[in-house]
């Protein structure tokens, strides 16, 4: 992969809250966390800013791991990674689970 070291390290601020983790269903919370992965990050890897910022909440708060600028809300992230996407045409990332913990109810990391 072709450009800086900041954007190779670009962090998926991935938080996720499950509806319901307990021991009967964790693999299953599990599996799905990981499909969620996977899909963001075949969105990115595809350029199609529209999937990509599904995976943010309207009142979203991204901090550029470039630049340090906060950006606030769906739209301006989605701004954000069209630009990206139009001065970086091969940028791709990729994500490794190393695992996934449900410290407590409604919770994973």
């Amino acid at each position: 992969m072709k450009g800086n070291l900041g954007l190779r390290l670009l962090l998926i601020p991935f938080i996720f809250i499950c509806t319901v983790c307990n021991g009967q269903n964790a693999g299953n919370e599990e599996a799905a966390i990981r499909q969620q992965a996977k899909t963001y990050v075949e969105a990115f890897n595809q350029h199609d800013t529209g999937t990509l910022v599904d995976y943010w909440a309207e009142d979203a708060i991204y901090r550029n791991p470039v630049t340090g600028a906060f950006l606030r809300g769906r739209d301006a992230i989605k701004e954000e990674f069209t630009t990206l996407f139009a001065e970086k045409k091969d940028i791709q990332i990729e994500l490794k689970i190393d695992s996934i913990s449900f410290p407590e109810k409604n919770k994973a990391i």
